[in-house]
C-alpha cells in the first residue's frame, strides 16, 4: 500500500497543487490540520525524502527533482533550490484552484462582513457555488490516484471563508442564521437571502364578521402592516382550523402559525413580538415559541378535534330527552357521515366524510339552546345541526325533531 507522501509525489509529478489543495484529497487523515498546514508537512516530508534517498555524489539529481517539485508544488522546495543552487523559478498555477483559493478565502469573507455590517445582522451562514470545471479537476485527480480520503474544495471554501468571518465577532449558526450569504466562485457574486422565521401563535377573534386571513380588515392584513419594521418579502398566517368570518374564537384561541418571509432586518426574537403583536382588537395573540415546519405537521398531526359553544333557536317544540337519552347511552357520543356542504361543492367538490360528535354540554334557557359539542376538525358543525337536506346523517335538528336557526358559533379550543 501506498503512503501519503508516495501517493502525493506521483500526483506533484505530473500536477502543479498549492498547500490547500494538495492537503485537501489526504482532508480526512488527521485531526486539528487545516488543509494548507497538511499540503505543507506533506511537501516538508517529500523534501526530506528527496535528501535520504540521494547521496552527496548524486547532487545533480537532486537539484533536478528539486527543480521539477518547485515548479510544480512551490515552497519549500523554491527556497531549498535557490539555497543550493541562487536559481529561482515561478511555480505553475495550482491545477485546481489555479492559485487563488487564499484571494478566495481573504476576498468572500470581507465582502461579507461589509454585508453584514450593512444589514445590522449577527447570525449569518455561508453558501458557496463552485464552477464546474473547478470540481472536476478534483475529482479527476482523486480517481486517477484512488484517493477517498479527500474533501471537496466547496467544503473547505465555506469553512474558510466562516472562520474568517467568526473571527470578525459575527456568529455562524447553521440553525437559526438571520442571513444566509450565498457566494458564486465562478461570477464573483454574492447574494443574500434572509430565511423565514416560524412562529406558534393562539388567535382569539373576539368579534365575528372579520377574517383572519386574505380579506380587508382581516388579522393577516393588520399583521403586515405591524411587521413591515423587519422588511419581510410577505407575511403569512397558517390556521390550523378552518377560516370563518362568522365564528367567535374564544380564548385562549386556535392555534396558528406565523411565518414572517426572509425578513431583511432579523427575525424578531418571541419577547419582542409579543409586544408588536398587542393591541390588535378584535384580535389576541398569544405568541408561544418559534417553530420549525417539523414541528407545525407534528401539531396538525396530534390536534384533531374542535370544540364549539353553539347557540340556536329551535323552531318548534322541544323535547330535551331524546338529548338526555345519547348522553346516557353513549356518552354524547354520535357517528356522523357528511358529504360535502353543498354551499361548498362547487370549490371543494364531492367528497364523504365520517366521523366523530361527541355532545359535552346542553342548556335549554330563554328560548335558546347552549351546546358544547366536540367534532372531528374537518367536520362542517353548521351541517351537523342542520343536516344539509340530507347530505348529513344523522344530525342534530333529526335527533331533537324539529328545525333549528343558529344564531351564533364559537370556537373554544382545539384538542
Amino acid at each position: 500500500m501506498n503512503s501519503v507522501t508516495e501517493i502525493a509525489e506521483k500526483i506533484l509529478r505530473k500536477y502543479p497543487l498549492c498547500d490547500n489543495c494538495l492537503g485537501r484529497l489526504f482532508a480526512r487523515l488527521g485531526r486539528g490540520l487545516t488543509n494548507d498546514a497538511r499540503g505543507r508537512a506533506i511537501k516538508t516530508v517529500i523534501l526530506m525524502n528527496l535528501f535520504t534517498r540521494y547521496s552527496a555524489s548524486e547532487k545533480n539529481r537532486l537539484i533536478s527533482e528539486l527543480r521539477e517539485f518547485a515548479l510544480r508544488g512551490g515552497e519549500p522546495f523554491k527556497t531549498t533550490l535557490e539555497k543550493l543552487t541562487g536559481e529561482k523559478i515561478s511555480e505553475e498555477k495550482c491545477f485546481i484552484c489555479g492559485s487563488y483559493i487564499r484571494d478566495y478565502f481573504n476576498e468572500y469573507s470581507e465582502r461579507s462582513v461589509r454585508i453584514l455590517e450593512r444589514e445590522g445582522l449577527r447570525k449569518f451562514l455561508i453558501g458557496v457555488s463552485v464552477p464546474n470545471e473547478i470540481i472536476g479537476r478534483e475529482e479527476s485527480i482523486a480517481r486517477e490516484f484512488r484517493i477517498d480520503s479527500w474533501e471537496s474544495i466547496k467544503n473547505e471554501l465555506k469553512r474558510e471563508i466562516g472562520k474568517r468571518i467568526r473571527d470578525k465577532g459575527y456568529s455562524p449558526d447553521f440553525e437559526d442564521p438571520d442571513i444566509v450569504i450565498i457566494i458564486d466562485i465562478g461570477t464573483g457574486a454574492i447574494v443574500s437571502t434572509y430565511p423565514s422565521a416560524l412562529y406558534l401563535l393562539r388567535v382569539a377573534k373576539l368579534e365575528k364578521g372579520y377574517r383572519l386571513r386574505r380579506a380587508s380588515g382581516s388579522l393577516e392584513n393588520l399583521l403586515i402592516d405591524k411587521l413591515s419594521v423587519y422588511e419581510p418579502s410577505y407575511i403569512r398566517l397558517h390556521l390550523l382550523a378552518r377560516d370563518n368570518k362568522n365564528y367567535i374564537i374564544r380564548e385562549p384561541g386556535i392555534y396558528a402559525v406565523l411565518e414572517i418571509h426572509s425578513p431583511r432586518r432579523g427575525k424578531p426574537p418571541v419577547e419582542e413580538l409579543r409586544g408588536v403583536l398587542k393591541n390588535l382588537y378584535p384580535f389576541k395573540i398569544e405568541v408561544i415559541s418559534r417553530v420549525s415546519k417539523k414541528d407545525i405537521y407534528e401539531l396538525s398531526q396530534r390536534l384533531t378535534k374542535i370544540v364549539y359553544e353553539i347557540k340556536l333557536t329551535p323552531r318548534g317544540t322541544i323535547d330535551l330527552d331524546r338529548i338526555e337519552k345519547i348522553m346516557s347511552e353513549s356518552k354524547g357520543t354520535i357517528y356522523i357521515t357528511q358529504m360535502t356542504p353543498s354551499r361548498f361543492l362547487d370549490k371543494l367538490g364531492e367528497r364523504i366524510r365520517r366521523g366523530q360528535v361527541v355532545i359535552r354540554e346542553y342548556k335549554y334557557e330563554n328560548g335558546f339552546i347552549r351546546i358544547i359539542v366536540q367534532l372531528d376538525k374537518y367536520l362542517f358543525p353548521e351541517e351537523f345541526v342542520s343536516g344539509d337536506n340530507g347530505r348529513t346523517e344523522p344530525c342534530l335538528a333529526s335527533i331533537l325533531g324539529i328545525e333549528l336557526e343558529i344564531n351564533e358559533i364559537s370556537i373554544l379550543d382545539i384538542i
